[in-house]
């Protein structure tokens, strides 16, 4: 996975996103295994415009079957209208898989409210990020259903249900 191509070329587009997700963990805390770089995008159309741009050089494809039988080169759709055909995509990339999120459980404020709140970042690589902050991270554990959390990143970061209840 090269996630510094991924957010550089995101970034050469101007494309407005906050890395979420066990990537920002991965970055920010703790070296723990992830398979894809999780995006939650400003879901408004010159945004969305520029991370279809992004994705398309990247050579990303994307299925909007339930089977993932149809996948498309994003390059070879013609505007970014595809991008609001659903809340979330999973996409693949030669460069490693990336998920888009328009929307994200746990930040219903939405993200114009809570932008401000994500600090900016570099991998150690120098190529600069929006991050999720610590207490959004946990805000968005949270609202998972209890299986499905990750109790190891919600002690990372601080967080103690049997205090903080």
């Amino acid at each position: 996975m090269n996630v510094d191509l991924i957010l550089s070329t995101l970034n050469s587009h101007h494309a407005d996103y906050i890395l979420i997700g066990g990537m920002n963990f991965f970055l920010n805390h703790q070296p723990v295994t992830t398979f894809d770089v999780d995006l939650w995008i400003e879901d408004a159309p010159l945004n969305q415009q520029a991370v279809h741009g992004a994705l398309a050089e990247l050579g990303t494809e994307v299925s909007f079957s339930n089977r993932g039988d149809d996948w498309v080169p994003v390059s070879q759709l013609t505007s970014s209208d595809w991008l609001q055909r659903q809340g979330v995509f999973c996409l693949w990339s030669p460069h490693g898989a990336i998920d888009i999120f328009r929307a994200v459980a746990g930040l219903e404020a939405g993200y114009t409210a809570l932008r401000s709140e994500c600090p900016l970042r570099q991998t150690p690589a120098g190529v600069s990020y929006r991050s999720l902050s610590d207490d959004l991270m946990v805000r968005c554990q949270l609202a998972l259903p209890e299986p499905e959390r990750h109790v190891d990143r919600l002690r990372a970061l601080g967080y103690r249900p049997e205090v903080d209840r």
